[in-house]
């Protein structure tokens, strides 16, 4: 090996937290534990994809972004118990490989919600939408700080949260949080601290600009 590259295989430390090596593996599409779109789920393809990469020395895994609460159904993160259950019996064998695993909680997709056709005439059509709001509530997941037009369809405005809205999501994320944690004082998980608030959100982007990613913002990481 080219002597220039051993610095990679150096152990390194965020926070309290220490590295093997200097390999991280960031977030991608297809590769939340929980799954994305669909109703939240121990994602047994994922969970495949992030032992194997652990299990050849990346010491570090950064799983696919995280919504405390399911784009369709709207069921919070920390309402599925089995899902849970079923990150406890995985966690054992990803803890074998000493590498690490953070976990990326999100507020949600905001103004950044990618929105089709369909999503468009729920948005523009009240009764269209609320009839569609059980399994997919478009004005909901698409609210923002502010009444902002969406990024990639800007005739549709998404409309602000309210302070209570604010508020059980701060509380879910929180639960949420806390659900992981249990699991982690066993098996050493690592997750973010960090609520989101700068990105997609809870911030507002001036229109035109590339959508924030969660990876855009410092989260807090921490040992657990």
């Amino acid at each position: 090996m080219n002597e220039k590259y051993s610095a990679l295989f150096t152990p390194w430390k965020i926070g309290n937290v220490e590295i093997k090596n200097r390999i991280v593996q960031p977030s991608m599409g297809g590769t939340s534990l929980f799954g994305w779109l669909e109703p939240c789920h121990f994602d047994k393809e994922a969970a495949y994809h992030i032992l194997n990469r652990a299990q050849n020395n990346v010491g570090l895994v950064l799983p696919g972004m995280q919504c405390v609460r399911d784009t369709m159904g709207g069921r919070w993160l920390y309402q599925n118990k089995k899902m849970f259950k079923d990150l406890a019996e995985w966690l054992p064998e990803f803890h074998k490989t000493g590498s690490k695993l953070f976990v990326q909680l999100s507020a949600g997709m905001g103004r950044s919600m990618a929105i089709n056709e369909i999503m468009v005439k729920m948005l523009q059509n009240k009764a269209f939408g609320a009839v569609g709001k059980p399994f997919l509530n478009v004005d909901y997941i698409t609210a923002s700080a502010s009444a902002t037009p969406n990024r990639w369809y800007p005739e549709c405005k998404s409309r602000p949260l309210t302070v209570e809205e604010i508020h059980e999501m701060v509380d879910a994320s929180a639960t949420t949080w806390a659900n992981i944690s249990l699991l982690a004082s066993k098996f050493a998980l690592l997750v973010t601290r960090s609520i989101y608030r700068e990105a997609n959100r809870f911030s507002r982007c001036p229109s035109g600009s590339s959508s924030p990613s969660s990876l855009t913002i410092l989260p807090r990481w921490g040992s657990i």
